[in-house]
């Protein structure tokens, strides 16, 4: 009675880690049956019934949502009761609440706010690395990012570790590949692309560009865990491509735009990101680097091979782990001849705390737990 039996029409490595997404919840058959049959369908959103450690109240659009706790949860009630999500936008107030104890928990904080929290003593700092990678995405269907030898010259001219200094202020490592290094199956030992310019101008001009060429650098407006410092990364960036002949013109557009425009491909080189959900290394591989995904605009590379599609779907049917790591990391490998991306970093997750908060866990897939937290005031 007690058992749920799923029948695939195709094998699939990856199912058990999907279920594990947010969006794989079990939602009541009879309350959507009656949204339905009402035509108010949304208010599965807006009005949600469940079984979680926490009972929806209300919410009020970009300004807060309330909840109790449920003392019907199966593993017990939780201690804070009630739970209280105040929407605050600007990561500086975030932490001047904190410090006031109008909050007791400051999500996705600023680099410098994460130092001067550590020197608060009211304060702490819950840190994981996060399974998360930065990235350049450079886009293989626009002339001549379409050639391997200009894909490798940008890789080879941007100075990465100053990058990384200036814009995460060492709140990152240095990425070298698609995956983060908690991954089963990350590839340690990618040569990776050094800081050589010589090298660099040496491909362009292998590829007929000796004088160089212009292209065009988008980017978001505001900060992000992936993308802390925007504008600073942009010209860091387009000034580095300038010493190898390359003009890049930034271009910031506003994020939703941004994403809808460059999942039509009309970018050529896109400062972007992408947060694994699940703990499985296809989490990465198929969203970015599959055919079908070109063809639904998350492959921002726009890089459709045979060979790496194979690889990608190859992992997928088997259950087989040390199977599935051997061809990731040939896959790995093929992304990094290619240089499709400019990997840039795994930024380190990081929530500011109220002294007195115990059992807050950071997620490395950016979820929030509050069930087994308690509050000392």
């Amino acid at each position: 009675p007690n058992t749920v039996r799923f029948t695939l029409t195709h094998a699939d490595a990856t199912f058990l880690a999907t279920l594990s997404m947010g969006f794989a919840s079990i939602y009541s058959a009879e309350y959507a049956d009656k949204l339905m049959k009402d035509g108010t369908p949304e208010k599965l959103n807006s009005q949600p019934i469940g079984t979680g450690p926490f009972v929806f109240q209300r919410f009020q659009k970009d300004a807060v949502v309330r909840y109790r706790a449920n003392p019907d949860y199966f593993d017990g009630k939780p201690a804070v009761d009630p739970l209280i999500f105040a929407i605050t936008t600007d990561a500086n107030v975030r932490l001047q609440k904190l410090k006031r104890n109008e909050c007791q928990v400051a999500l996705s904080p600023k680099p410098v706010d994460i130092a001067e929290a550590g020197k608060d003593g009211n304060l702490k700092v819950a840190t994981t690395p996060a399974f998360m990678t930065a990235f350049v995405a450079i886009n293989s269907e626009h002339p001549p990012l379409d050639k391997p030898e200009v894909r490798q010259a940008i890789n080879l001219a941007f100075d990465k570790q100053a990058y990384l200094k200036a814009v995460f202020e060492d709140t990152a490592t240095a990425a070298s590949g698609p995956y983060p290094p908690n991954t089963w199956s990350y590839a340690k030992d990618l040569p990776g692309y050094p800081l050589n310019l010589n090298k660099a101008k040496a491909l362009l001009a292998k590829a007929g560009l000796a004088d160089g060429f212009s292209t065009t650098l988008w980017t978001r407006p505001s900060g992000s865990l992936l993308n802390p410092n925007p504008s600073l990364g942009a010209q860091m960036l387009q000034a580095d491509l300038g010493k190898i002949g390359i003009k890049a013109e930034i271009r910031v557009i506003e994020w939703g735009e941004l994403i809808r425009r460059a999942k039509a491909g009309e970018h050529d080189l896109l400062f972007m990101g992408w947060a694994g959900d699940n703990g499985d290394p296809d989490n990465f591989l198929s969203p970015q680097f599959s055919c079908a995904a070109v063809q639904s605009g998350t492959n921002f590379a726009r890089f459709c091979d045979n060979r790496l599609d194979q690889l990608i779907s190859a992992g997928r049917t088997t259950n087989d782990q040390s199977v599935r790591s051997r061809l990731y990391q040939q896959a790995q490998t093929l992304i990094q001849q290619q240089a499709l991306w400019v990997p840039l970093a795994h930024p380190t997750a990081a929530t500011l705390l109220r002294q007195g908060v115990e059992g807050y866990q950071v997620s490395p897939f950016g979820r929030l737990d509050f069930s087994k937290v308690s509050v000392t005031r």
